[in-house]
């Protein structure tokens, strides 16, 4: 009976050690399914406590998934940090932890992964590993059933394309990413990225009626229009690609009027750009000294804002592209030494493992052991009992005997 209560006791203890890690899991689980929503909703993060955390308690008590999840959104937070070496790394490091052989491995993850190493890449100026991280990350979204996401990708590369001065390759890009958002149903995000395609088209002669047609479509179904049909600010460069239309048809005052259709109060100088290099180039073609001096002028300050800008932004971008390569190389070294860090751990955990195995082997064979002497033991007492009662036996019979001898012996006598 005490054995038994010994052995309740200790199944009972067991159930509540199991109890409260699971809740510890499910804890841990919550916090990185909100750390995911706030990247859905595209909350910026501020710091890395909580991800770093997660990540570390993953690496011990996570099964692939949820280790290639905390990854992924730590390289989120050191991409919102503006730490572009440290995210991609995160995100190589969640990559290291899928087996893309297993059935129940997380696809689109994975294609978010290959999706955001493309946005840091392209931040840094490295554009061929844009492209290449981007068409990584095409099957996975495939499988996944996320076309929102796999044309989205396929449009970015198709941007990185152009800044290679790769026409070819992004007009061949363009074009099927445009029909198959219309395959698919999703008609006005053909309608917003064919803006793309119209920059491509506006300055070669022979697409002019390619141009044309784009910008139709544009105008009469773009949902974005409001009841004096004008755009919201962010989407008001399609004045300028419908301006530039109109001018090669020789329709001045159209064109004029859609490049005075781009302003809005308080605009940077940027944005000021396509409209006055606009009015510029109408009043260049009516010959007007007046307004050609006005707004050379204008375009020239606004030019030279945007230039200073961009130069400022490109040597940023030079700096952290250096920096990337120097970085990555520490987080290579980084990489090794954790790696090597865990396969050590892992050594260690097995060899505790085998100890204890050893251990148990060793308690067990000697418990069986001390059973068997025991019943030995028992046997060997009951034997020694038997031979005294016989001896006992024995005596008794002697006894008798030597009675009988002696009175046999006096009567004979």
């Amino acid at each position: 009976m005490k054995q038994l209560f010994h052995i309740f006791c200790l199944m009972s203890l067991v159930v509540m050690l199991m109890t409260a890690c699971g809740e510890s899991h499910q804890q841990m689980v919550l916090q990185l399914e909100e750390l995911e929503r706030q990247n859905r909703a595209y909350e910026m993060f501020t710091t890395d406590s909580l991800a770093e955390q997660l990540v570390e308690y993953f690496d011990r008590h996570g099964d692939t998934n949820e280790r290639l999840r905390a990854h992924y959104i730590l390289g989120c937070v050191y991409r919102d940090m503006g730490e572009a070496p440290r995210a991609i790394d995160c995100y190589l490091d969640a990559l290291n932890q899928v087996d893309t052989t297993a059935s129940d491995f997380d696809i689109r993850t994975l294609g978010c992964v290959y999706s955001q190493m493309g946005d840091v890449y392209h931040r840094q100026l490295l554009l061929s590993n844009e492209i290449e991280a981007r068409q990584k990350s095409y099957p996975y979204f495939r499988l996944a059933g996320d076309t929102l996401s796999l044309l989205a990708n396929m449009r970015l590369s198709a941007s990185a394309y152009i800044l290679l001065n790769n026409r070819d390759s992004a007009e061949t890009i363009l074009k099927r990413v445009l029909r198959l958002y219309e395959e698919y149903g999703y008609t006005q995000d053909g309608i917003l990225s064919s803006t793309i395609l119209m920059h491509l088209y506006m300055d070669e002669p022979e697409h002019q009626s390619d141009l044309g047609r784009l910008i139709e479509k544009y105008d009469s179904a773009c949902n974005l229009f409001d009841q004096d049909h004008q755009l919201p600010p962010i989407y008001r460069q399609f004045f300028y690609y419908k301006g530039r239309y109109m001018e090669s048809l020789d329709q001045l005052d159209s064109a004029e009027f859609y490049y005075r259709k781009i302003y809005r109060p308080q605009m940077t100088s940027i944005d000021r750009v396509p409209l006055y290099k606009g009015m510029l180039s109408v009043f260049q073609k009516r010959h007007q000294a007046d307004s050609i001096a006005k707004y050379a002028q204008l375009y020239c300050m606004a030019n030279d804002s945007s230039i200073t800008l961009n130069d400022q932004q490109l040597t940023a971008k030079m700096t952290a592209s250096y920096q990337y390569s120097r970085h990555q190389s520490i987080a290579n070294k980084e990489h090794e030494r954790a790696e090597r860090e865990r396969k050590a751990k892992n050594m260690l955990f097995l060899a505790v493992a085998l100890a204890l195995v050893a251990i148990g082997s060793i308690v067990y064979a000697w418990r069986r052991r001390k059973k068997a002497a025991e019943a030995r033991y028992e046997s060997i007492a009951a034997s020694l009992k038997r031979a005294e009662g016989e001896l006992a036996n024995l005596h008794a019979l002697e006894a008798e005997k030597t009675d009988l001898q002696a009175l046999s012996d006096e009567l004979y006598r």
